[in-house]
């Protein structure tokens, strides 16, 4: 209990988070450096190289990546919220033939800009596994990459898990047995779609 209690601090105190201009900023220790969401466990993993720990490790990055991108939801709502209103904005001081009224033509992008913010992979919640990763890699805790890469592709990061699986000399293996050879292109649309559905999922529950 006392360790899960420990967890939620971190989580809120490690990362990155909205401005108020809807831009993504890290927070910074004392020293000027980015605080990494498990930044200090990763480290204790590599040089333990204990390998229950470091499985269990990458099951937790896992887990709160998933409840990442449902925290968030929140957040990229206000966003397409903002995104919408400018929408309508524009139209309103369009100027039109007068038999056109610019407010029927809003609703008509809603979904478009909708779809487009919540499938986003260029979100805080990526910003910080992309970090996480680069941790791992920068240790080249390469044993801790394998795990992290197998959790996440269970999970359906699908491009993380790529990066990882590559970073830890299983390019060949894991091209072939998880993810077919296919493009980025491919793995992109399809986690876009995971996100989209996680993030409006989550965003409805909480109504």
């Amino acid at each position: 209990m006392w360790v899960l209690r420990i967890d939620k601090i971190r989580e809120r105190t490690a990362g990155v988070y909205y401005n108020e201009i809807d831009s993504i900023v890290w927070r910074h220790n004392d020293f000027g450096e980015c605080l990494v969401p498990f930044a200090d466990e990763i480290e204790l993993a590599s040089a333990f190289n204990d390998p229950d720990r470091t499985r269990q490790l990458a099951d937790r990055i896992a887990q709160y990546m998933i409840q990442r991108l449902k925290t968030e939801s929140g957040e990229l709502d206000i966003l397409y919220r903002h995104e919408y209103s400018r929408c309508v904005s524009s139209w309103s001081s369009a100027k039109l033939p007068y038999y056109l009224n610019g407010s029927i033509f809003p609703p008509l992008f809603r979904d478009t800009i909708k779809k487009k913010i919540f499938s986003s992979l260029d979100t805080a919640a990526y910003v910080e596994l992309s970090a996480i990763i680069d941790r791992y890699e920068s240790l080249k805790f390469t044993i801790g990459l394998r795990s992290l890469a197998q959790y996440l592709f269970e999970a359906c990061f699908d491009l993380q898990a790529r990066r990882a699986f590559h970073s830890a000399g299983l390019d060949k293996e894991a091209e072939e047995q998880c993810f077919a050879k296919k493009s980025d292109d491919f793995w992109r649309k399809k986690q876009e779609g995971f996100s989209y559905s996680v993030r409006v999922k989550a965003l409805s529950d909480k109504k």
